[in-house]
């Protein structure tokens, strides 16, 4: 008995969800008449590319240009590496590689080289084995009439598949044989055929791996595993579904499957980078890239006789593959690059490959099918890819657990293959999130989000900001008391009419009690800096708790007693000495004190494309700045408050109950225009994204223009007269109280300057501050330009930058490259962090 029980297990034994696919639901592409050979020029793609490419093909170069802008960012901060490419009509039309084999770090076991991935690379294909590996044969054996969709399955395994059976508690013996009888290979294919998930799933355990039982001994284990439901009356995505597939192509074909895939496939279509086992056919380890740095172990969690400890690499992840199949499995197993795989996947456009047929027309029709089963996401082992709810889609595939897809669309004979390694990474140590890998959490690891990037592009014409989706947080109001922290921004659109986020909510009858105010005021008319009073709210008759320059910067226990959870909605702008995030800082602290829970409507950061500038150094933290993160953080609000939740940045981080509720049709990449000013010197877009530029003249001997209508789109000062360059004047208003109020000021116009210029710097223009630090300098040596100096010998610019390495640099007379260099390793240090909490690509 304990033999038989040993047997059984080590076919269930591993512990991940592994080769785990899912349906991934996009919209079909909208092809453009761009030529792929502009792509070609500004991708990189090979000679066969630009050579064989039709002349109007392809994916727009925006799109391809975006994803590698995204791909090459994340693997810059750690996201290990990828492939893509794209066949149209039946040419490759783009390739392209990123990253390493093998990232570096201390859990890498051996030695495991940090080779830099090309188009040549392998990766575990994982879940996608399912279609290559075994979709294809059965099609192909269907076509040419050797077998039917409709066979049984016992017809090929014979009575062993049937005698070795284990009833369930459920379910007796006589039941289950008579289920095992009628399964088809169409049940199978479709996930109907009553099948567990994994053959793991019974829960036998034991401290011997499998490879040391030989093959009869394996299949009579399989065998045994127990139905969990009668065939055709449910779906459940299997493994074990396509082992059992994979066993039968096997019998019908008296051949391997890596063997009838190579001789019937590979070799009529040239490909050479397809194949099981690597290791054993040619390729070195440098040639493959890696998947777990700690073999099957989950980074010490898993401590099992014989489990490989040592970064996979050449070896197939699975352990079902692994340990039960020797490594050839119909579930898992198969390594391949994307061109090679885009080729092979070019078949289910028509079935033909240079005039020879592999599959019938009608047997593509009938392995992509919908409806039969609608609750299902996939036809017969094919995954629809659906639409979004745009439009009708015919586009299918698959995908696989170590973080790779592929995606047909017969319509638009489209075939996109993305492959990565995502899971060559750390495991997560967050309790509950065992198989959760960290390079899972970068954007180039959303499968999802890469096609939809190639297919429906990523410039929306409305970016729906979370305070409009209302369908998605009333629910989380209903019968509580809620408080607001918000200002003038909070504008949404409440069927077809702008109004204040109050107003739409209390029209909602949502039981709002209190507003928290910020800088300028709930409604946005204070100046920078100005101290902001409790008061009530003239429109809605809130009381207005003030949290800036008042007596008080966080909320009292009686004012936190008075509601149940906090909504936050406030336009950010994406700089550290923006001072709205700090209030909410200050928020969420409170709320994890006192129980509260915080539900963040997300809004798009307009300087949300880049980072740029140093950390904010120990000792520096201010009124502009309380958090080590850079000058620009390229990050939404519901980004930084989940950074800030999970860095432990505030007190009682962990008891804090955030929710985000985030905005839709949002990148990083695309460009944010500011209809309501987000502060009274930000007037518009082009103040928005000179910001982070000219901000650093605040207190100094410059103004930025405050007291005119051209705040931070203009800089001067009355001791740039006659330097020489600086031929624009203009002179703040008497009244206003600002810098050089009434004096004429002499500098930059900076109105003119393009909108696409502005956004496509991505970076912190330290221009304007040199020049006219150097100008006056020159003109006027006995002004202190930085402005006057605190009791510890820093000036603003000081707390702005975070640091008073900056100035010193500045003064000393250092090139703007050598200032910058002072802080690349903060900006690298920050980006690999920052992935980390990243809600969109």
């Amino acid at each position: 008995m304990r033999a038989c029980k040993q047997i059984i297990v080590i076919i269930l034994l591993c512990f991940l969800p592994a080769g785990c696919g899912g349906g991934t639901e996009v919209t079909p592409p909208v092809i453009s008449a761009d030529a792929v050979q502009a792509a070609a020029s500004s991708s990189g793609v090979t000679e066969e590319v630009t050579a064989e490419a039709p002349e109007e093909s392809g994916i727009p170069v925006e799109r391809l240009a975006l994803l590698e802008r995204m791909v090459e960012r994340d693997v810059a901060q750690g996201f290990p590496g990828a492939q893509l490419a794209v066949m149209k009509d039946g040419v490759l039309v783009y390739e392209k590689a990123w990253g390493t084999t093998c990232i570096e770090h201390p859990l890498v076991n051996g030695e495991v080289a940090q080779v830099p991935v090309t188009s040549d690379t392998l990766f575990d294909l994982a879940s996608v084995t399912k279609m290559f590996g075994v979709n294809y044969a059965l099609q192909k054996l269907v076509t040419d009439g050797v077998i039917s969709f409709d066979d049984t399955v016992a017809s090929f395994l014979g009575e062993s598949f049937l005698d070795h059976t284990e009833e369930r508690r459920e379910t007796d013996a006589e039941t289950m044989r008579k289920w095992k009888e009628e399964i088809t290979l169409r049940d199978l294919m479709h996930h109907s055929a009553g099948c567990p998930a994994d053959p793991r799933s019974f829960g036998f355990y034991l401290d011997t791996i499998l490879h040391s039982a030989d093959r009869e001994e394996i299949l009579q284990a399989l065998y045994r595993v127990p139905l969990v439901y009668a065939p055709g009356t449910d779906a459940v995505y299997s493994d074990m579904d396509y082992m059992l597939l994979g066993l039968v192509v096997e019998q019908v074909t008296g051949k391997d499957l890596d063997t009838y895939l190579k001789e019937s496939f590979c070799t009529p279509l040239g490909l050479s980078h397809i194949t099981y086992t690597p290791l054993e056919h040619g390729f070195s380890k440098e040639q493959i890239a890696a998947t777990a740095l700690t073999g099957n172990t989950l980074d010490g969690r898993v401590r099992l006789q014989g489990l490989r400890a040592h970064t996979l690499q050449g070896e197939v992840h699975d352990e079902n593959a692994w340990y039960a199949m020797g490594g050839v499995s119909g579930h898992a197993g198969l390594f391949g690059n994307a061109t090679d795989l885009a080729k092979l996947a070019s078949l289910m456009l028509d079935g033909e490959y240079e005039g020879q047929r592999f599959f019938s027309e009608e047997v593509i029709r009938a392995v992509t099918a919908k409806g039969l089963m609608p609750e299902a996401g996939w036809g017969l082992g094919w995954w629809y890819m659906e639409d979004g709810g745009r439009g009708a889609s015919t586009a299918f595939g698959h995908n696989g657990f170590t973080g790779t897809i592929v995606r047909i669309d017969p319509e638009e004979k489209l075939v996109i293959v993305y492959l990565t390694n995502r899971i060559n990474s750390p495991v997560v140590q967050d309790p509950g999130s065992e198989y959760l890998f960290t390079g899972s959490r970068y954007t180039s690891a959303s499968l999802n989000t890469v096609l939809n990037i190639l297919v429906t592009g990523t410039m929306p014409a409305d970016v729906l900001s979370a305070d409009a989706r209302f369908s998605e947080y009333l629910p989380l109001l209903e019968g509580k008391r809620v408080a607001l922290y918000a200002n003038h921004t909070a504008v949404v659109k409440d069927a077809g009419e702008k109004k204040h986020l109050a107003d739409a909510l209390l029209e909602r009858e949502v039981r709002l009690v209190q507003v928290f105010a910020p800088e300028h005021g709930f409604r946005g008319e204070r100046q920078a800096g100005e101290a902001v009073a409790d008061g009530t709210d003239a429109q809605t008759g809130l009381p207005v708790i003030s949290l800036y320059g008042g007596a008080q910067n966080a909320p009292t226990e009686e004012q936190m007693a008075a509601f149940d959870v906090l909504l936050v909605d406030i336009q950010d702008v994406g700089c550290r000495f923006y001072t709205y995030y700090i209030t909410m800082l200050r928020l969420l602290e409170a709320c994890a004190a006192y129980g509260k829970e915080v539900i963040l409507l997300d809004r798009p950061n307009p300087n949300g494309h880049f980072v740029d500038g140093p950390l904010l150094q120990d000792g520096f933290a201010s009124g502009v700045g309380v958090i080590p993160i850079p000058v620009v953080h390229g990050m939404t609000l519901g980004e930084m408050a989940q950074m800030i939740k999970g860095e432990g940045w505030m007190e009682h981080a962990d008891a804090l109950k955030l929710t985000v509720i985030p905005c839709q049709g949002y990148t990083h990449d695309t460009p944010v225009d500011i209809t309501t000013a987000p502060s009274p010197a930000l007037q518009d877009t082009r103040a928005v994204l000179l910001y982070p530029s000219l901000c650093f003249f605040e207190n100094s001997a410059v103004s930025v223009g405050r007291g005119t209508d051209m705040a931070f789109t203009v800089y001067g000062s009355p001791y740039l007269a006659g330097a020489g360059g600086f031929d624009f004047s203009f002179t703040p208003e008497a009244s206003s109280g600002q810098p050089f109020a009434g004096e004429a000021c002499a500098g930059r116009d900076l109105r003119s300057l393009p909108m696409t210029e502005l956004r496509a710097k991505g970076a912190i223009d330290l221009s304007y501050l040199l020049e006219a630090y150097r100008a006056m300098k020159a003109a006027h040596p006995e002004i202190s330009f930085f402005g006057q100096a605190d009791a510890k010998g820093r000036t603003m610019a000081d707390y702005l930058f975070g640091t008073d390495e900056v100035r010193r640099l500045i003064e000393e007379g250092a090139e703007e490259s050598a200032i910058r260099a002072s802080w690349e390793d903060d900006v690298a240090s920050f980006l690999t962090l920052r992935a980390l909490y990243l809600l969109y690509p």
